[in-house]
């Protein structure tokens, strides 16, 4: 293999307390044909040189404009290329890649030197482009089978070809515009990028090699003369740009400069991987033990019927990203939920009291100065509700939990698929901004960001790899997942039913009462009175806490996720031999991470109407 280029400096940037912002990536692949027989070189090179030349123009303006700071670092971006460096159209576009400074990446059909028998003609060519995605660790050998079948072989291009839609934020074919003629072929490929929600730049194969923007709002769109820099400069900063609302971009801002962050401890992630370890310090911070109270309430738990995970393995360096920026939203996400739930805990309780202040008043109205002081106390405990209230509305708690957990999933996700070279596609992404409240808008785009910000986890993709993976996905991800939600659903069962057994003798309770002060109205009445305003008062504040905090729907999506995760575990841990292939572990990796999100977006719905609820 040729010398590698000069070291460059390192691609990924591990968050930290102070500033998690990713740096500003893009990432463009290429699909084409290996034979180009009606392609004039010298105009392909200039019409790829002119949409590289318009990318990279466009990106470094992105990075100067003072309103990209919401989401990327003040970092020198990247710009990425990812081509499986095949004869053709691959090779001819990495090489003016390479001239303009871009960085590669290089997913390879099979092991490097069974590929290397597709073309020993040009082999040093292929060496020497390879050698600067070598230096980045970006070189992926997928488990395609190379032999003498081409059906097998085509296989493994088509598999390679969908590795590099997968991660590109722009697809360029230079393509002749007709349906493959087999298994993996570029038609293939753009058919899936379309499908994906991919935009493809289109060039046409034979001179004079016209572009076409091809994407999910037009399937053929022919560039006119002039128009081609224009229209994709658009289409790249439809990628890149933010485009928030103003909620929503200060919520980005301070997500990621975590001014409500210091570093302790606390954080600390059972895996012990990656640097980073942050809480966030807020106000009422003793508020959210409230919360934590209430879940001691539950039975001992019985053992769990899980082992520990397994330990984490050496994973490539943007698997460590992607967990650390999942640590990061995750804490902030259990933080903002306890002092939120705390808060409404509080606020049924405060109300609660008002009401038994109330019926005191009134039972104690022979005695104006004890009346009168319970009236004081009762408009005491009404001025806390509202300020409780308008506490957590003015600092959005509620919101920045729902918003930190859903990012913090969806990264979970991103952290599963990427030892296995797979993502969520632009599709999934869609079809969870569609259901996102406006200001919650910045998660989809902070999430694309920072897994673009990832790059290309390298490493080959052989037995050792692949059962490794496995391992680490079943026992360790999966399990850990497991033993949440049985745990989480043992405890909010427990919870809700004593909660529940305190509401109806409370309500016992309290009839017994009434039917006293209907016998004894003149000796007893007023002290029976009392006893029966504050039993209901305490009644309505155990429904009102079991309500906010859903403990019985909450156990009862534990109980179902566990039976789901435990299937999707016992597949993965049924994967062997020839059975355990790339896309056969990548497909159920899919599956399992779909489920896991699916189910927390299903959730975060639920607990967007208590906002209604609450009013």
């Amino acid at each position: 293999m040729a010398t590698p280029a000069p070291t460059l400096e390192p691609f990924h940037v591990m968050p930290t307390v102070v500033d998690g912002r990713p740096r500003l990536v893009i990432r463009v692949g290429i699909t084409g044909h290996r034979k180009l027989p009606h392609a004039d070189f010298e105009k392909l090179d200039k019409a790829l040189g002119e949409i590289l030349d318009v990318i990279g123009d466009k990106v470094r303006t992105i990075h100067a404009d003072p309103s990209a700071r919401a989401l990327y670092s003040e970092q020198v971006p990247i710009l990425l290329f990812i081509s499986p460096l095949a004869e053709g159209a691959d090779r001819i576009a990495a090489k003016v890649a390479n001239q303009r400074g871009w960085r590669l990446a290089c997913p390879l059909p099979f092991r490097q030197a069974a590929y290397e028998n597709d073309f020993p003609e040009t082999v040093s060519e292929f060496r020497d482009l390879l050698a600067h995605a070598v230096q980045d660790r970006a070189v992926v050998e997928l488990d395609g089978v190379y032999d003498q079948e081409e059906e097998r072989r085509n296989e493994g291009y088509l598999e390679v070809g969908h590795f590099v839609m997968r991660h590109s934020d722009l697809l360029i074919a230079i393509w002749d515009g007709a349906l493959a003629a087999g298994v993996g072929g570029t038609g293939d490929i753009v058919q899936s990028a379309l499908n994906f929600d991919v935009p493809v730049v289109h060039v046409a194969a034979s001179a004079p090699h016209g572009i076409a923007l091809l994407d999910h709002d037009s399937r053929a769109q022919p560039i006119k003369q002039g128009e081609g820099a224009p229209l994709i400069a658009k289409k790249v900063n439809e990628i890149l740009c933010p485009d928030l609302e103003p909620e929503a971009d200060q919520t980005a801002r301070r997500y990621f400069t975590a001014e409500n962050l210091t570093a302790t401890d606390a954080g600390r992630n059972h895996y012990d991987k990656g640097p980073f370890v942050a809480s966030p310090r807020l106000p009422f911070w003793g508020a959210r033990d409230v919360f934590r109270s209430l879940l001691s309430l539950a039975k001992k738990p019985k053992p769990p019927s899980e082992p520990m995970p397994a330990p984490a393995p050496q994973m490539p360096i943007n698997c460590d990203f992607l967990f650390d920026h999942f640590q990061r939203a995750d804490c902030l996400a259990s933080a903002y939920s306890d002092i939120h739930r705390s808060l409404f805990i509080l606020i049924y309780l405060l109300g609660a009291s008002a009401l038994i202040a109330g019926f005191a008043s009134l039972a104690f109205h022979d005695h104006w100065y004890v009346s009168i002081s319970f009236v004081f106390f009762e408009f005491v405990f009404l001025c806390c509700v509202v300020a409780l209230y308008g506490i957590d509305r003015i600092w959005k708690w509620r919101e920045r939990w729902l918003d930190y957990r859903l990012l913090a999933e969806m990264l979970r996700e991103a952290d599963l698929l990427a030892m296995i070279g797979r993502s969520l596609t632009n599709r999934a992404i869609y079809d969870h901004e569609s259901d996102l409240a406006p200001r919650a808008k910045w998660v989809s785009k902070a999430f694309r960001a920072i897994v673009r910000a990832a790059g290309i986890a390298g490493g080959s993709y052989d037995k050792a790899y692949l059962e490794t993976a496995k391992i680490f996905a079943a026992e360790g991800r999966l399990t850990d997942q497991i033993r949440y939600h049985d745990k989480n659903g043992d405890r909010t069962r427990s919870v809700n039913n004593r909660l529940r057994l305190a509401s109806a003798v409370t309500f016992g309770i309290t009839i017994v009462a009434v039917s006293l002060e209907l016998f004894w109205p003149s000796t007893w009445g007023p002290m029976l009175a009392l006893v029966a305003g504050a039993l209901t008062a305490f009644a309505y504040g155990t429904f009102g806490i079991r309500n906010q905090a859903e403990f019985e729907i909450v156990g009862r999506r534990s109980e179902r996720m566990e039976t789901r995760l435990r299937r999707h575990r016992s597949r993965l841990r049924e994967m062997s031999g020839d059975g355990l292939t790339s896309v056969s572990l990548g497909r159920e990796l899919v599956r399992a991470s779909e489920a896991m999100r699916h189910d927390v977006a299903d959730w975060i719905g639920i607990f967007e109407t208590k906002e209604a609820e609450a009013n």
